[in-house]
């Protein structure tokens, strides 16, 4: 049976710890190069490492949620990484009110 995301890619956010971390760990190990967001400050190994471990692909993406410009820009590379993006996470804890920019 082939893995249900094999040669998709996937940009999940806050994905550093937690529900994040699980869901990118998940995608990977069904088959999805997965871009692990985390914030610059934080350390994207130890999910990176799980992905690994899962038999699955992945990268980190650091990027504040925060800030619209980085946030563009990592779709963009995310999207030119892995030749498109076909699943996004919104998993960050970030709550602003506007338009999305991307």
């Amino acid at each position: 049976m082939e893995p249900r995301f094999e040669g998709k890619v996937a940009l999940v956010t806050g994905a550093a710890a937690g529900i994040g971390q699980a869901a990118a760990v998940r995608l990977a190990a069904e088959g999805a190069l997965v871009a692990v967001n985390h914030r610059p400050e934080q350390d994207p190994a130890g999910t990176l490492g799980q992905i690994t471990e899962a038999g699955g692909k992945g990268f980190g993406m650091p990027a504040d949620m925060r800030d619209p410009a980085q946030v563009t820009r990592m779709v963009a590379e995310v999207a030119g990484r892995g030749g498109r993006l076909d699943y996004l996470v919104s998993n960050a804890a970030v709550n602003q009110i506007g338009r999305a920019h991307v």
